[in-house]
């Protein structure tokens, strides 16, 4: 939406300053299909840009974006999906120290449609224990001992219902 504002903005004003001008008959013709060459340019680097920058930043997960499609002008929820897997961290945190695993990844403030962050303890024999569920990105577990090593994973849900997030921690 800022891209499209920013690019018809910038119409108007050329358009503004040409109206405005004394220019009359075929050169006002000219000025303006001139004028009309350079912002489809200008519109052009805009869309670029944004596409570069904007458009589904998310590297892994599957983030919903509202975008404005050109065929109809209307705005509409699109999903950017990748890898549903964001990758294992590792983290040591000495005994008697607080754990802190930090779930939020720099795209999850811009989609919408997130739900809970989820976090798990994860056994060796494949079943897992929920520890945390709520809006916090992050768990503390304060005053770590030997028994709190081990793996841990992490799961932002979305309206989906399927997740839009998963981390694995691996603790030392």
């Amino acid at each position: 939406e800022a891209t499209l504002q920013k690019g018809s903005w910038s119409l108007l004003k050329d358009l503004k300053r040409i109206t405005d001008s004394d220019v009359k008959g075929d050169l006002f013709v000219k000025e303006l299909f001139w004028m009309l060459h350079l912002q489809k340019e200008t519109f052009a680097t805009y869309v670029a840009r944004f596409q570069k920058e904007a458009y589904c930043p998310n590297k892994c997960g599957v983030m919903l974006q509202t975008l404005i499609w050109c065929k109809n002008c209307k705005k509409e929820v699109h999903a950017c999906r990748k890898s549903y897997d964001c990758g294992e961290r590792n983290v040591e945190v000495p005994q008697m120290e607080d754990m802190i695993l930090d779930c939020e990844l720099n795209w999850h403030q811009a989609s919408e449609g997130l739900t809970d962050y989820s976090f798990y303890r994860v056994w060796g024999n494949n079943t897992e224990t929920l520890v945390s569920k709520g809006k916090e990105a992050t768990l503390t577990k304060p005053m770590v001992g030997p028994e709190d090593a081990g793996s841990y994973r992490c799961e932002l849900g979305s309206v989906n219902s399927s997740p839009a997030t998963i981390i694995n921690f691996h603790v030392t």
